[in-house]
């Protein structure tokens, strides 16, 4: 009687933490994900030259560090027209971008516009941040 209630008490302890954020790691929320969503908007916007929004896939900061993934999207939610830009054809239209806080904010320190491969598989490497930010 004593193993199974203990057993009961561990699984149901530790069952949240199988769906919770990687230690030290949260999903961006609030102000955090509107700088982070607003530092990768810019230059996604000047290579589609057209402003856009985002269909977020995930953002995660760990310590200093953020990653987003993301879709852009029209505002209100419309397909982006891909003609004519550097995402016109067989390409993924993912943007991703590699983020370091800075102050009260966030800086771009790398991106990828519709990346035919994982442009970011080497940035952990690159600029020495945590693998477990890019993983999904």
């Amino acid at each position: 009687m004593r193993i199974a209630l203990s057993t009961a008490l561990a699984v149901m302890l530790l069952a949240p933490l199988a769906h919770a954020a990687p230690s030290g790691c949260q999903d961006a929320q609030g102000q955090d994900r509107k700088t982070i969503l607003d530092a990768l908007r810019a230059p996604v916007s000047a290579s589609l030259n057209a402003q856009v929004e985002f269909h977020v896939e995930r953002i995660r900061i760990c310590g200093d560090w953020a990653f987003v993934l993301a879709t852009p999207q029209n505002p209100g939610g419309g397909e982006m027209r891909w003609a004519g830009t550097p995402c016109d054809g067989d390409t993924s239209h993912l943007a991703g971008g590699l983020m370091r806080r800075n102050g009260a904010g966030w800086a771009l320190i790398d991106s990828a516009l519709c990346p035919s491969d994982v442009t970011w598989a080497d940035w952990p490497d690159r600029y020495h941040v945590p693998q477990i930010l890019f993983d999904e």
